[in-house]
């Protein structure tokens, strides 16, 4: 914790104000080891409110909408697990890394020191698996091990692409609305809902002759104006899953404009901070390098 005070001290106040590191474990004391990182974090309800009240009315509005956890995988094992629980406003991340800085992957829950995955990577490739978990209007809905295929380049900025050929098993629980429980909405529909949801993901998998639905996400390394950029593209189903589907974004998961421009304001002090410290740590390396030992 001392580190991050020190290291990053106005990212550390920011984020201070509005909310708190429940676990932060790892940085054994002696050198060429290898370090297992688990960072547990939230924001804090009536400090998020304070700072950040538009912010904080978006939040309650998703509510418990989203349980999940996502492990990133390949050929050389597994790289890390991030979980996020919207209803705790948490998120958690563990991973192993050398001395460096370096992602290191596990096989059978045992680090591969000499697979790090170093510090530019040129090109590669990874899977995403996704568990998910998403309640509303008294529906909970889960999948289960969706995977995606992603390839990754790195030419200046990051190039990331990916294929949705995989159909997740699907799960439908809870009463509707409070009152009907699933498998009596199934009765007045042709088919039930889990069957809904995977007809959709099925259709997505067989978009482009079958290679899948495509994923793109680009980050453009500029001195001054990063940029972000998603694009997809696929065939899509429309049935009752993606009505239900449109009617959650319209009022559950899309921010109106008050909350859309607390959200932007929270990023900008954020990376505000952020470009502060790396400020900061380019001045002191610079010096660093003027020194010499006598």
């Amino acid at each position: 914790m001392a580190q991050l005070w020190h290291g990053l001290p106005n990212t550390w106040a920011w984020y201070s104000r509005i909310g708190h590191i429940d676990q932060l474990r790892g940085a054994p004391a002696k050198r060429d080891t290898l370090h297992h990182l688990h960072y547990q974090a939230g924001l804090g309800d009536a400090a998020l409110a304070r700072a950040y009240p538009a912010v904080d009315d978006y939040l309650d509005q998703i509510g418990d909408l989203v349980e999940a956890r996502i492990r990133v995988t390949s050929p050389a094992g597994q790289w890390l697990t991030f979980s996020l629980t919207s209803g705790k406003r948490q998120i958690v991340l563990d991973a192993w890394v050398d001395d460096a800085g370096h992602l290191v992957p596990t096989k059978n829950q045992a680090p591969q020191a000499d697979r790090a995955l170093g510090a530019s990577p040129a090109a590669g490739g990874f899977t995403t698996h996704i568990d998910a978990t998403m309640r509303a209007y008294g529906l909970v809905i889960a999948f289960d091990d969706f995977e995606t295929d992603w390839q990754y380049r790195n030419d200046g900025g990051g190039q990331f692409s990916g294929r949705l050929d995989n159909v997740p098993t699907t799960r439908v629980t809870g009463r509707a609305f409070g009152i009907l429980p699933a498998g009596m909405l199934d009765a007045f529909m042709p088919s039930d809902m889990a069957s809904y949801a995977e007809q959709f993901m099925q259709r997505l998998a067989d978009s482009d002759d079958g290679r899948g639905a495509r994923l793109a996400m680009t980050l453009t390394d500029r001195a001054a104006d990063n940029h972000l950029t998603f694009e997809g593209e696929g065939d899509l189903l429309d049935n009752f899953f993606v009505r239900f589907g449109v009617k959650l974004m319209n009022g559950r998961v899309l921010p109106n404009g008050e909350q859309l421009a607390g959200i932007r304001r929270l990023i900008d002090d954020g990376l505000g901070a952020f470009e502060q410290d790396r400020k900061r740590r380019s001045r002191i390396n610079a010096g660093e390098e003027n020194c010499a030992l006598r």
